[in-house]
């Protein structure tokens, strides 16, 4: 499907600002972005906000968002703080924008309490699913590490105050991706929970992250997988050897033993063997 063009302010128009022609991974992904840390209104002009935590987040912006807007939309979007509100990102006036993920995406205005899964995403392939899921998670979601007895145990969670969306969302990884997981409501966020190393490997594979505060912790669950492994390793190696040395001794002790026995024995030749 391909999307119908749209009117552009004179400012669209000057900077240059263009529409997808069609649904694609890219603009999947920057839909979940938008459904996890943005949003726009339209009142006396049109106004459009994308914004995630100051710290956490900043390096997914600069890297990553920054240049998926240029390649989307040919927007170069100015990223900055708000320190009051403890949030890093853009705020834009566009008319095309606003239009384009309003009427073409049918994403609402204002807020986003019933907020849904766009339709022509919905029926898409698994990764124009996945790229969305992505997008996401790397705004409204986060890995967890939990540490129990020297070992780190991971967890996906995703929390958003739409229940639509969530429930959308929960039926998408069960039945297209085949997780198990948890869902439930807490005050009023809805909340997504996949658990266990089996389920974190598989989602990184499937629906992965471009979030770098993902990423590192994913690469340090990874490291400490090996070094279990490693030690695993050096434990059943000092093992062997430990049991290759008593049986090393106690060959060398019956040595010994069936030498003073044939030492002694009255008929020449003749030995007992202890075994």
């Amino acid at each position: 499907m391909q999307f119908s063009s749209i009117e552009l302010s004179k400012i669209d128009e000057k900077r240059g600002f263009i529409i997808p022609h069609n649904i694609s991974e890219d603009l999947a992904e920057e839909t979940g972005i938008h459904c996890g840390d943005g949003s726009m209104n339209h009142y006396k002009s049109y106004v459009y906000s994308l914004e995630g935590h100051i710290k956490d987040d900043r390096e997914y912006y600069i890297n990553h968002i920054k240049n998926l807007y240029k390649k989307l939309y040919n927007i170069d979007v100015r990223l900055r703080d708000r320190i009051n509100a403890g949030v890093f990102g853009f705020q834009l006036g566009s008319k095309g924008l606003v239009t384009f993920k309003s009427c073409r995406l049918g994403l609402p205005l204002g807020i986003k309490s019933n907020i849904k899964i766009p339709e022509i995403i919905r029926k898409s392939n698994n990764k124009v699913l996945a790229a969305f899921i992505r997008g996401f998670f790397d705004t409204d979601g986060g890995i967890y590490l939990e540490r129990k007895n020297n070992k780190l145990y991971p967890r996906i969670k995703i929390n958003n105050n739409s229940e639509i969306i969530m429930s959308e969302l929960k039926e998408l990884l069960r039945d297209n991706f085949k997780f198990n997981l948890g869902f439930w409501k807490d005050n009023k966020s809805y909340v997504l929970v996949i658990r266990g190393e089996n389920n974190f490997n598989k989602w990184m594979n499937l629906i992965g992250s471009n979030n770098p505060k993902n990423i590192r912790k994913y690469e340090n669950w990874l490291t400490s997988q090996n070094q279990q492994t490693d030690n695993l390793k050096n434990i059943n190696r000092s093992i062997i050897n430990h049991n290759q040395c008593l049986g090393s001794s106690v060959r060398s002790e019956h040595l010994a033993l069936n030498q003073k026995v044939a030492g002694s024995n009255p008929v020449r030749g003749t030995a007992f063997v202890f075994i």
